[in-house]
């Protein structure tokens, strides 16, 4: 689960990055990268703490990152899934 969800996105993210320095792109018209997580990256995951690590990590590292690319007009966004049965799961996050 970690190669997927933590190694994929910084491999991916500085494939991304060597490209765009070489074209150019990033700072002639901006670009974007969009990460994929989930609320469990946000609140947890009950009995599933490993999913729940590496989805906070993929939230914290767009964090960084966007902090990071800032300046270099790229845009780093996280989108936090909320499909499954989180109602049950995670009752007290929609009290």
């Amino acid at each position: 689960m970690v190669a997927v969800n933590m190694t994929s996105l910084f491999l991916g993210t500085k494939m991304f990055v060597s490209v765009s320095r070489t074209s150019g792109a990033v700072s002639k018209s901006g670009s974007s990268i969009v990460n994929i997580s989930s609320v469990s990256g946000l609140v947890g995951a009950p009995l599933d703490h490993l999913y729940s690590i590496t989805k906070g990590g993929v939230t914290l590292f767009t964090k960084s990152t966007a902090v990071t690319f800032a300046k270099k007009r790229c845009q780093d966004s996280c989108l936090c899934d909320l499909s499954g049965n989180y109602r049950h799961a995670h009752g007290s996050f929609y009290r």
